[in-house]
């Protein structure tokens, strides 16, 4: 995994400062000092010049908002499959000029979670990245279709390529994507279908002192989607995901008010586009899969469990690889729930949690992390129902769980061992679990789903095929 830490200089606090209007959240290390950057521009980035250049080479820009809100799962329909340990952010954006029909969602602002985008448009995110965390990522997504008039709309919710994340992305502390300090970087984030605005925009952002080795672009694969700004066109959105802080106050400042700028920019005539080139996805995997002696020892682990938990019945969920591959839901019928390429999704099977102290869940397997094949791993109980993630349990919290069934054991420490409980008093090693939302009723079923997010050395997640399964033991009298 790239990281290396530069030093925080006063120069490169100034430079983010002027260049977002506002400063950032504190901690031992921020911005680099762009000086000692050998690509750096000779003069403070400015986002004020970077817009005078994009209206300068006639385009319009609107303002949007980057924002993570807090999303009332119990009164929705669906939660998408959220992931209790990582926030989501989402681009809010106005209606591009001379659009005839309403966005979804809108606000009274007029701003949209998803929205239309014109062939030749692009959406333009400046500022500085999350503070310290195992992960973040940007990734674009199409989220409806149009099933035809008069008809529902089909949501797809599919990503549209690869993210720009932690170990990939292009910052002034990571230049061209090269080793560095990612983290309270500035930087320009661009999702784009067509080859002469990604171009214009590189310049304009050039002009505006930011080099193009801070640039990063999420293509839009244009023969896949359905761009334009009528009823029939296709929406799309953006999620920012940052997981697992390290510093409880910057993640609260960083989230109530995420610094930078948003903005949707059109050519102030259409005009025909030429469509970029969908890059490929970065290949999984390393050819090196999880040790076979951890599936051994997992097993052992099984009969730990059963041995420690007399006198009740089990049922043993089957756990089963669910993860998709970026464009399948683009051009088929699935709906994705915003996926990740960056990731893994492994599920298990359903079942009803009950209200006894002895009705509950051990979830168990290899630690992920432990093992090298992804940067922070997790596992996370849902609501089948609203899909909708009731709690987590994290690889930051794994250590030590297993042994408490394996005592000694020599790889007890690459192992985890969680419960899921009504009540999890007197139990460290345990996840309490509401009766009512944002819990689990009793008569909901439920489903433990795992993901591991982003191998180390590879710039995306892990192959599926390369890890063992988790698994999952329910119990009740």
């Amino acid at each position: 995994m790239r990281r290396s830490f530069g030093l925080q200089g006063a120069l490169g606090l100034l430079l983010l400062v002027a260049a977002c209007g506002g400063g950032t959240a504190g901690g031992a290390d921020g911005p680099v000092d762009a000086g000692a950057q050998a690509d750096a521009p000779p003069g403070p980035p400015s986002v004020e010049g970077f817009r005078a250049a994009l209206e300068g080479a006639g385009y319009e820009v609107g303002d949007g908002r980057l924002e993570f809100a807090q999303i009332d799962c119990c009164a929705a329909v669906t939660c998408f499959g959220n992931n209790p340990s990582s926030p989501y952010g989402q681009y809010l954006l106005p209606r591009g000029p001379g659009q005839p029909v309403a966005n979804p969602y809108e606000d009274a602002e007029g701003l949209s979670k998803v929205w239309r985008l014109r062939p030749d448009e692009a959406v333009v995110f400046v500022g500085p990245t999350p503070p310290r965390a195992a992960y973040f990522g940007w990734t674009g997504y199409q989220f409806d279709r149009s099933a035809g008039a008069g008809q529902a709309r089909d949501i797809r919710f599919a990503s549209l390529g690869d993210t720009v994340n932690v170990d990939t992305i292009a910052t002034a502390g990571t230049p061209a994507g090269a080793a560095g300090d990612p983290f309270e970087q500035l930087t320009v984030i661009m999702l784009v279908a067509d080859s002469q605005t990604e171009a214009e925009v590189h310049a304009a952002a050039a002009a505006g002192g930011f080099p193009p080795a801070w640039v990063n672009t999420l293509v839009i694969p244009a023969a896949d989607v359905s761009l334009g700004l009528e009823d029939e066109a296709d929406t799309f959105g953006v999620l920012v995901r940052a997981a697992l802080f390290e510093d409880p106050t910057a993640k609260e400042a960083y989230l109530a008010a995420p610094p930078g700028n948003l903005w949707r920019i059109s050519p102030a005539m259409a005009r025909a586009v030429a469509p970029l080139r969908e890059p490929a996805l970065r290949p999984r995997g390393t050819g090196a899969a999880e040790d076979a002696a951890l599936a051994t020892a997992l097993d052992e682990l099984h009969d730990a469990i059963l041995a420690a938990h007399p006198g009740l019945n089990v049922y043993q969920p089957p756990v089963t690889d669910v993860t998709p591959t970026p464009g399948e839901c683009l051009t088929g019928t699935r709906n994705c729930n915003g996926d990740n390429n960056d990731t893994v999704y492994f599920t298990s099977g359903l079942f009803r949690l009950g209200e006894t102290a002895d009705d509950f869940v051990v979830v168990y397997g290899v630690n992920h992390q432990a093992t090298g094949k992804a940067t922070y791993s997790n596992f996370a109980l849902y609501e089948v129902r609203r899909l909708f993630g009731v709690a987590a349990a994290s690889s930051r919290d794994f250590a030590g769980s297993a042994a408490e069934y394996l005592p000694g054991h020599p790889l007890a420490d690459r192992l985890y061992a969680w419960r899921l409980r009504r009540d999890c008093t007197g139990d460290p090693g345990c996840l309490p679990i509401a009766l009512e939302c944002p819990g689990l009723p009793a008569d909901e079923l439920g489903v433990v789903a795992f993901r591991a997010y982003l191998e180390p050395g590879t710039g995306t997640g892990p192959a599926p095929s390369e890890l063992i399964l988790d698994r999952v033991i329910r119990f009740k009298p």
